[in-house]
């Protein structure tokens, strides 16, 4: 008797599937009756994105391969084709993902203001995701985001990937929202005062938290920060990505230092536009958009910008990247 992928069990060929690109399988369920009908296997489908524009399109979920997806997509509410705009469907869309218990990620909210969605049905859909952007103003009511919050610093939200926009949570104190944002796996930051680093930088200084991923984005206000603090927060997390933040050369060495002498967890550093002292430093007028990593760490450490014996130890433990990507006038 030949053996062949067609003579295994089913749970066999079930398991092969899961491990094809969806492309390949899709071209697998083609081949056959039989391998058309282990392809429906919901488990195989459940990176599978649904996009929602209507209550219509809810539909789609009934379809048994879909019983089991995890994400939806939803138009951006600036998009003239968006249908999801009205309060009463943005309630209705709630109702339905509350009902549909494998779903962890849904794309496009951000640009939606859902003050007008009930309370506790809201924080009971946000809290399931694994992923949630507070991005634009307005997007939740005062009550809302801190409810939110105080799910996730209670741990009774699912929420591993947070991006936050300081300017939409600036009634918060900055302590409430520094427990809350060090308290996920990865976290992203655009337009956050002093206050509110300075809260943070602390809070993961002082206290053990889950934080492994920190992405510090532009007009994050750290110029003023106390290094030794800046030092030690950053060396709790495993990767750090800082762009138009300001960082200065001290809190940039201060990191270094705590590399090579501490415990860190660091292991990956990547600081783009420390325009500060590029500039000041080697008069540089103009430069284009350009990656020179080890260039530009050489440059650094030959011109005594950088201590060249402090970053060759460092850089033993982490992978340390310095970028360009501004042009200065």
């Amino acid at each position: 008797m030949s053996c062949t992928i067609s003579n295994q069990p089913v749970e066999i060929i079930t398991r092969i599937f899961g491990y094809l690109p969806p492309r390949g399988l899709k071209s697998a369920m083609l081949v056959c009756r039989l391998w058309k009908d282990i392809g429906e296997d919901p488990k195989l489908w459940t990176w599978a994105v649904v996009t929602v524009n209507s209550m219509c399109d809810f539909d789609k979920l009934d379809i048994y391969r879909l019983k089991l997806v995890q994400s939806l997509k939803v138009l951006p509410s600036f998009n003239p084709d968006c249908n999801l705009k009205h309060p009463s469907d943005l309630m209705e869309f709630f109702k339905a993902v509350e009902a549909i218990s494998t779903i962890k990620r849904i794309d496009g909210l951000k640009t939606y203001n859902l003050q007008s969605v009930e309370t506790s049905l809201l924080i009971s859909v946000l809290s399931r995701l694994s992923e949630l952007k507070l991005t634009y103003d307005g997007n939740l009511s005062q009550e809302q985001l801190h409810l939110i919050f105080t799910a996730i610093i209670e741990k009774k939200a699912q929420v591993k990937e947070l991006t936050i926009a300081g300017n939409t949570i600036s009634k918060l104190s900055s302590s409430f929202f520094a427990s809350a944002a060090s308290n996920v796996d990865k976290l992203k930051l655009l337009f956050c005062n002093e206050n509110q680093m300075k809260a943070l930088f602390k809070e993961i200084s002082e206290n053990k938290k889950p934080l492994k991923q920190l992405d510090i984005s532009w007009s994050c206000n750290c110029w003023y920060i106390d290094k030794d603090i800046i030092g030690t927060a950053l060396n709790r997390v495993e990767e750090v990505f800082t762009s138009g933040s300001w960082l200065k050369l001290e809190q940039f060495t201060e990191i270094l230092i705590k590399v090579v002498e501490g415990e860190s967890r660091l292991k990956r550093l990547v600081v783009e536009d420390l325009l500060q002292f590029i500039v000041n430093t080697f008069e540089i007028e103009h430069f284009a958009t350009i990656n020179v990593n080890n260039d530009l760490i050489a440059l650094f450490a030959n011109n005594n910008v950088i201590n060249k014996e402090l970053l060759r130890q460092a850089q033993k433990k982490v992978d340390i990247e310095l970028l360009l990507k501004r042009r200065v006038s």
